[in-house]
């Protein structure tokens, strides 16, 4: 594992504190859930295991772009830093 990426694995994911105070963000969850709920109502049981199995490889794709983009930040704002401090990489 790498170190940023356990740093960010490790970090409590401030994130979600900080998203839960975002009425967009907090919405589009409530809906997604709703529209889960309402899905999973009409599907027989086969299809909602393969909703749930969607859902999750979904949410491992996700996890995964986060911690790029988490990586690509921490490593632009050493960059930066290091360039500031008149020593460039």
């Amino acid at each position: 594992m790498y170190v940023i990426e356990g740093i960010y694995r490790h970090s409590g994911h401030p994130s979600n504190r900080v998203m839960s105070k975002d009425k967009k963000y907090m919405k589009a969850k409530n809906q997604a859930g709703q529209y889960y709920r309402c899905l999973s109502k009409r599907l027989s049981k086969q299809d909602v295991e393969f909703l749930d199995q969607f859902v999750l490889y979904y949410d491992k794709e996700t996890e995964r772009k986060n911690i790029q983009c988490f990586e690509n930040g921490f490593r632009t704002g050493l960059a930066v830093t290091l360039e500031a401090m008149g020593q460039n990489i």
